[in-house]
C-alpha cells in the first residue's frame, strides 16, 4: 500500500497547478520540515476554506484534515528525520542506511517471486534506460551466475524487434529510470496489451502510475532519502543481493 506522504509526493509531481497542487507542495513542505499546520493556519495560508482541505483529504481516503495530519506524523516517525536530512554525519549515515535496509524487507515476496521467475524460464532478458545501466549490468551478472540463458540488451536495441522472437516462457526484466523515458514506457504498454511473456519492472513510483500494468512491478523509489541517487544503487544493490540468495537457495533444493 502507497504511503499516504508518498501518495501526496505524486499530486505535487503530476496535478496541474491549482488548489490541489498547492495544497499538496505545502503538504509536502510540511512532512520534510516536520512542522504541521492545523487547518485553519494552512487554509490561511494557502487563502483557501478549510473545506477545501478536507475535500482534499478525502480524495486520500480520510474523513477530514485531521486525520489526514495524524497518518503524516505517524509516517514521518517511521522515516525518520534522518532519511529527510541532506547533511549526515558518518554515524547517522550509518543509521539511515540500517533503516534503508529494514525498508527493503517489504520487497521480500516479489524478489522471491521473481527468483523463481527467472530459474522458470526460458531465457532472461534485462533492457534498461540509461540512467539504470550500471545496475542492469550487476543484475545481469548476478542472473548470469546462476542461469546460461540471459542476455543484456542496450538501451532502444530491445524494442519492438525483439518482440517477435521472444518464447513463451521468456522472462523480461526492465529497469526504467530518470527523465525522457516517454518512448520506453509506451512500448511496456504495448508489451503489457501484446505479450505471453513474463515481464517484471524496476522502477520508481512516480514512473508507476505511467505503466499502469499488472506485471510484476518492484517499486525503488528513495524520493525521501537525502543523496538519493548514491541511496538508490545502494537499495538495489541490496535487493539483488537478496536474489542472489534466492537463487542460490533454489539450487541447493
Amino acid at each position: 500500500m502507497e504511503s499516504t506522504f508518498g501518495q501526496i509526493d505524486i499530486i505535487r509531481k503530476q496535478e496541474r497547478p491549482g488548489l490541489v497542487k498547492s495544497i499538496a507542495v505545502e503538504l509536502f513542505n510540511q512532512f520534510v520540515n516536520n512542522h504541521f499546520l492545523s487547518s485553519k493556519k494552512t487554509a490561511a495560508k494557502l487563502f483557501i476554506s478549510q473545506a477545501t482541505l478536507t475535500k482534499f483529504s478525502k480524495r486520500l481516503s480520510f474523513s477530514g484534515y485531521n486525520e489526514l495530519i495524524l497518518r503524516l506524523k505517524w509516517e514521518h516517525e517511521q522515516i525518520k528525520e534522518r532519511f529527510i536530512s541532506s547533511n549526515l554525519t558518518i554515524e547517522e549515515f550509518k543509521n539511515s542506511s540500517i533503516n534503508a535496509i529494514e525498508e527493503c524487507d517489504k520487497f521480500l515476496p516479489k524478489l522471491e517471486i521473481l527468483s523463481n521467475l527467472i530459474k522458470k524460464s526460458g531465457m532472461v532478458h534485462i533492457v534498461y534506460t540509461l540512467q539504470s545501466s550500471s545496475e542492469a549490468n550487476l543484475l545481469y551478472d548476478v542472473v548470469g551466475a546462476h542461469k546460461r540463458d540471459v542476455r543484456l540488451y542496450t538501451p532502444q536495441s530491445f524494442f519492438p524487434f525483439h518482440l517477435k522472437n521472444l518464447r513463451e516462457n521468456d522472462l523480461i526484466i526492465a529497469f526504467i529510470y530518470g527523465k525522457n523515458v516517454e518512448v520506453v514506457i509506451d512500448d511496456f504498454k504495448k508489451l503489457s496489451l501484446e505479450k505471453s511473456n513474463q515481464l517484471a519492472i524496476f522502477c520508481t513510483n512516480l514512473l508507476k502510475q505511467t505503466i499502469n500494468s499488472d506485471d510484476l512491478i518492484i517499486v525503488t523509489d528513495v524520493d525521501y532519502y537525502s543523496k538519493k541517487f548514491i541511496n538508490q544503487h545502494f537499495i538495489l544493490s541490496y535487493l539483488f543481493s537478496l536474489i542472489d540468495n534466492f537463487l542460490e537457495i533454489k539450487s541447493k533444493s
